[in-house]
């Protein structure tokens, strides 16, 4: 029966191995004469002896004099040091986890996360829903283009290039999950780019409201910023655990450090390199058109026979009303002279 477990890991090497010791004492090192050799450049040819001491109890004693070796985030000096399990270490690039063999182990992680949004969004109906959706929404928002004379050819363009932006997401980490996972998960990447593109169309719709509301261009950036910067990486994030089974904090940290710096990029270029001329503000050319507090614009023919009714009515009124006052400064006068 093993001793010890020892499960080392190397700056780039991919996930840990697992070694066992069955006896002690055991030495760690770079020589070949070593009971674990490590092929790290780091590593002293003796760097690190496991022993026991009269107790019985796990003692480690460093041998390196060139990188030494942290316990922890302590580094070891030339005195033996009794461990307590599970213990770390670290020697120049390797990292030792020593471990009980009668520690209990981890579940083992799931190629997919059962959660049920995951399990939704993994049926193909549901994919499909999506995109009919986002569909649905690049028609009803371009649909007041139409009504200014934009040829229906070009609105059907723009909106088969919005379906393609999450089709093909969704194919290439398809492609990524197929490499890392051996599955496909297309429905499930699907869902997830559909989502996104949705995310990213969403904002540029409230851009301009929440700019009318607040009075404020600047702040209604701000929101829409925040609002990228929280939905944009949860949703990179649960797109990374569905390609590589990587655990969700790490995959958390790793979206948003990617997603984050491009935002800001972004929002700099639109700030300092985009157009410092606008032709009308965007209420003009985004409110009118659906907008609640808005009735629907009058055809122009109608409005110009309103106005010449509204202005016959109005110059009739007018004469009606100083026609008396007239007909009274024309009266004669029967005054006999003086």
């Amino acid at each position: 029966m093993a001793l010890l477990i020892l499960e080392i890991s190397q700056r780039g090497q991919g996930p840990a191995r697992v070694e066992r010791v069955e006896r002690l004492p055991f030495t760690i090192g770079r020589g070949y004469n070593n009971d674990l050799m490590l092929a790290d450049d780091t590593v002293s040819e003796r760097h690190l002896l496991l022993t026991q001491d009269e107790d019985g109890r796990l003692v480690v004693v460093n041998r390196s004099n060139e990188n030494g070796t942290l316990l922890g985030s302590r580094p070891l000096g030339e005195r033996p040091i009794a461990l307590q399990l599970p213990q770390s270490l670290r020697l120049g690039h390797t990292q030792i986890r020593l471990v009980d063999p009668q520690a209990a182990m981890a579940p083992a992680r799931k190629l997919v996360s059962d959660h049920w949004l995951t399990r939704l969004c993994g049926r193909l109906p549901v994919a499909l829903l999506l995109l009919a959706i986002l569909f649905g929404t690049e028609l009803w928002f371009t649909l007041p283009k139409l009504d200014n004379g934009m040829p229906w050819q070009r609105w059907l363009l723009a909106a088969v290039f919005t379906l393609t932006v999450p089709l093909l997401l969704a194919a290439i980490t398809g492609f990524v999950s197929r490499l890392l996972l051996h599955r496909w998960h297309y429905p499930l990447q699907l869902s997830i780019a559909t989502l996104i593109v949705l995310a990213l169309g969403g904002s540029e719709v409230l851009l301009p409201r929440i700019d009318y509301f607040l009075t404020s261009t600047g702040t209604a950036e701000l929101i829409q910023l925040l609002l990228l910067a929280l939905l944009i990486p949860l949703f990179a994030a649960w797109q990374i655990t569905a390609v590589s089974a990587m655990a969700g904090k790490r995959a958390l940290i790793i979206a948003a450090c990617v997603v984050l710096p491009l935002l800001a990029l972004g929002k700099l270029k639109d700030r300092f390199i985009g157009s410092e001329f606008d032709s009308q503000p965007p209420l003009n050319t985004t409110l009118v058109w659906p907008d609640w507090r808005l009735q629907q614009t009058e055809p122009l023919d109608s409005f110009l026979a309103r106005t010449h009714r509204e202005l016959e009515n109005g110059v009739r009124e007018t004469l009606e009303a100083t026609t008396p006052l007239i007909e009274s400064s024309e009266e004669p006068n029967h005054e006999p002279p003086n």
